[in-house]
């Protein structure tokens, strides 16, 4: 990854000083501006040749661009010049010889973008309600056309540098060891040792910094200082402006090795280009040096820390299945291997499985005949955890389930829109109770009938309390054996409607009244609530006709939705009207601000509901109350009767404000649609420290903050 690393790094120098040759016209050219300048350093350990100046093209808040537009080398005595056209640029200075630091015009400690996190947190409990990033550009130059900006230097003597020697445990010196300069979990530098092991990395500036070593022999380990394997438990060393050298010393040792061989588990071949990962049992992290299974399907991990290991074998880019040793397709089934020293583990094999396939055939359970509908279609689940594998489609009545590891499944098959009774393998009604099916590596599995039963069957007809024929509504029936299974369907011109392809068992049968009428939606037989419900008994094969519903006539709660400030209206606002059996009846507002909720049974209080999440409103009860047992009630005592209910709903607060940069830049920010309460702003940097606070707000309805400014 290193070497690959460096590869791009090169190219893109490279392509750099191109453009820079290219962009760089002649100084006749009245239209090229310059901007020029001078690295001022004090120090021997640095050499001003080592660095490059580099200008991107600014863009506010959008520092990714990797590509600068110009690149200059510093001459001998520090001074640099760069040719550029007119516009916006942030120049920097970058230390080549070490692939790092990148140092930022304006302050030697400067990043590419500083970013910091606003936080509103609620006095009384501590919660943050709200957050907002605000990302800081670094000082930019304006160069108009044809024009020269001078004395731009980059004064890096108050930088600090880091070195110190390596060697092994016998106080051996190594060589070409690659020791880098971690800043907030990037490569900010490297660098290598020299012939007796010495190393230093330059111009780092103020900052908490983890090194890094990372041995050219595969069979010392990587390290972190001091003696920490991992970044998490690794000791930061503090550069502090001004005070030159910090040492930090490495005594690598070497590590445990673990080799093995992965074969075919049918064939017994050799499998070649399969990489190992060793990975720390306790974080997860996965360490040592890993080289890809050779021809003869042999692979090793060398210079692994003393620790509990889980290897996984990636067989991702081959025909294989991926999986942990031994055997083990998700992490927890891993067995653990243990490294002690400097050992060597032979043997630790893996026997790779290709996927395996179910091909299974679908029929008539009454006369063994294929049912060739294409509607039908299965879910696989694993059998392990009941988690969905896939879905697969039923085409001229076979079901083709492709690339299924080797375990245990169940499947579902459902007829939605069939004439059959959805059934899970095999003639179960529940997942729990599902038989598994055994699929084995590479194998395929074809010996599986999924039989199915013609479904029991609901039907009846919709009217109207005076007889009249009601279309297109909605009825569904849910199964009380296994409540997943919800059959739906509409009702024709003559109120008529059929539920087909049933288990056997008891229903609940539903009618849901359309938004435009005031019919009440009921369950069977005249009744509102679910739990009243007449069930309905229903046998594989057999139909249970006159399943009628007469429904009545309820009354109408209808308003308007306005803007306390504006008077306008509001659309989207879901209204609830609930009564005291907890019965609920809901509506939205139209584009005018106006709903209606209709269909409401009479005989009951109600209160009505305005709830405005998810918009830039504070949800409320009727009349202007925020709680439940504040909310004034509608009594509904006769048929038809109609009440008008309108909400003048109040905005939430919201703070606005500016955030002045360390780079002078004043950018904006806003935290709006907030909760209202006592709260104070916490304004906290990259190391999520607070550097400022505000004093306590207090936000109400409507109110507005608009010039909450802090100085970063």
């Amino acid at each position: 990854m290193l070497k690959n690393q460096l590869l791009k790094y090169f190219i893109a120098i490279i392509t750099c000083l191109f453009m820079a040759c290219s962009q760089s016209p002649s100084s006749n050219e009245t239209s090229t501006g310059q901007i020029s300048g001078k690295i001022i350093t004090d120090d021997l350990v640095v050499n001003a040749q080592d660095f490059e100046v580099r200008a991107y093209e600014h863009r506010l808040n959008q520092w990714h661009d990797f590509q600068p537009v110009n690149v200059t080398s510093v001459s001998s005595d520090g001074s640099f010049v760069l040719n550029l056209p007119e516009g916006d640029y942030i120049i920097t200075l970058f230390m080549e010889k070490q692939n790092g630091p990148e140092l930022f015009y304006g302050d030697s400690i400067s990043k590419e973008c500083s970013n910091y996190e606003a936080q509103l947190v609620d006095i009384e409990n501590g919660e943050i309600v709200s957050t907002k990033t605000i990302t800081c550009d670094p000082e930019y130059l304006k160069l108009p056309i044809g024009g020269k900006i001078s004395d731009i230097d980059f004064d890096i003597r108050g930088t600090g540098h880091i070195n110190g020697l390596v060697t092994n445990s016998d106080n051996i010196a190594l060589t070409q060891v690659t020791v880098k300069a971690v800043y907030e979990e990037k490569i900010f530098a490297q660098t290598q040792t020299n012939e007796k092991g010495e190393y230093t990395i330059c111009s780092l500036p103020e900052g908490d910094y983890q090194i890094f070593a990372e041995p050219e022999n595969d069979q010392y380990i990587k390290q972190f200082f001091n003696n920490a394997y991992y970044s998490f438990n690794a000791d930061n060393i503090s550069v502090i402006s001004g005070i030159g050298r910090k040492d930090a010393n490495f005594v690598l040792t070497k590590g445990g090795t673990i080799t093995g061989k992965i074969i075919d588990a049918y064939s017994l071949n050799p499998i070649e280009n399969i990489l190992v990962n060793a990975i720390d049992n306790e974080s997860l992290v996965v360490t040592g040096k890993s080289l890809l299974s050779d021809a003869n399907g042999n692979y090793t991990i060398y210079g692994l820390p003393p620790g509990l290991y889980i290897l996984k074998a990636d067989a991702s880019n081959t025909s294989f299945v991926s999986c942990y040793y031994k055997s083990g397709y998700i992490i927890n089934d891993a067995n653990k291997i243990n490294i002690y020293g400097t050992e060597i583990l032979n043997g630790i094999d893996f026997d790779l499985q290709k996927p395996g396939r179910l091909v299974a055939q679908i029929v008539e359970k009454e006369t063994g005949n294929p049912i060739e509908n294409d509607n039908i279609f299965v879910k696989i689940y694993r059998a392990s955890d009941d988690s969905i594998v896939k879905t697969v489609q039923s085409i001229d009545g076979v079901i083709d389930a492709k690339d299924l590891r080797e375990d245990k499944y169940k499947v579902e098959i459902i007829t939605e829109g069939t004439r059959y009774a959805p059934v899970f393998y095999s003639d179960k009604t529940s997942l729990e109770n599902a038989w598994p099916i055994q699929i084995f590596n590479g194998k395929t599995k074809d010996d599986i009938l999924f039989e199915l039963k013609t479904g029991g069957l609901i039907s009846g007809r919709l009217v109207d309390n005076n007889g009249a024929p009601l279309d297109n509504y909605n009825v569904c029936a849910t199964s009380q054996v296994n409540p997943e299974w919800v059959h739906q369907t509409k009702t024709n011109d003559d109120g008529l409607y059929v539920i087909n392809g049933l288990i056997e068992g008891s229903y609940i049968v539903e009618v849901s009244s359309k938004i435009e009428f005031s019919f009440i939606s009921e369950y069977y037989n005249n009744k509102y609530a679910r739990k009243n419900a007449t069930l309905i008994d229903v046998i594989y094969g057999k139909t249970n006709p006159d399943i009628d519903f007469s429904l009545e006539k309820g009354g109408k709660i209808y308003g308007l939705v306005t803007g306390y400030e504006t008077g306008g209206p509001i659309s989207g606002i879901t209204l609830y009207a609930t009564n005291g059996k907890g019965l609920t009846y809901t509506a939205k507002t139209m584009s005018d601000g106006t709903y209606t909720i209709y269909g409401i049974p009479d005989g009951h209080y109600y209160t009505v509901y305005a709830d405005a999440r998810g918009t830039s409103y504070i949800s409320e009860y009727y009349n202007d109350n925020m709680f439940d047992e504040q909310a004034i009630t509608i009594n509904f005592v006769s048929e038809n009767q109609e009440e008008r209910v309108d909400f003048s709903l109040a905005t939430k607060p919201h703070i606005c404000g500016t955030m002045t940069c360390p780079s002078n830049h004043n950018i904006s920010y806003c935290m709006e649609n907030l909760p209202t309460g006592n709260y104070i702003l916490y304004i906290k940097n990259d190391e999520d420290s607070i550097i400022k606070t505000s004093e306590e707000i207090h936000l109400s309805p409507n109110q507005e903050i608009k010039n909450l400014d802090f100085d970063l």
